[in-house]
């Protein structure tokens, strides 16, 4: 018996895929008020894992304040349009894969809300 999960998941991450594009034009450039909360939790050439870059903007924002940020997502058409730009990231299945490290922090902004 499959699980339903793997259904939503599937289904979130196809509609990451096709729209990419409308998702970053929608999206403020504004960053996540919990930078500021990992911030204070960190210091400069703190290595952190973002799970869920999406468009970027926190990632960009902790590496302008001296982190050193790894990308992941688990949509493809995201890490291609880091790769597009010249930054490093990689695709990364949450539920399955390894997140290497060690890291000295994780970020993960609202993508953990149907990974199980």
């Amino acid at each position: 018996m499959t699980d339903p999960r793997d259904d939503l998941n599937a289904v979130t991450l196809a509609a990451y895929e096709r729209n990419a594009d409308k998702y970053i034009a929608r999206t403020s450039t504004a960053r996540s008020s919990l930078v500021d909360e990992l911030l204070r939790l960190t210091v400069a050439g703190a290595s952190v894992l973002e799970l869920g870059s999406g468009p970027g903007r926190d990632a960009a924002a902790l590496e302008e304040a001296g982190r050193v940020v790894s990308r992941t997502d688990g949509a493809a058409a995201f890490v291609a349009r880091f790769h597009a730009a010249g930054l490093r990231a990689r695709v990364l299945d949450v539920n399955a894969d390894d997140f290497g490290g060690p890291y000295d922090a994780i970020f993960a902004n609202a993508v953990l809300l149907r990974a199980v």
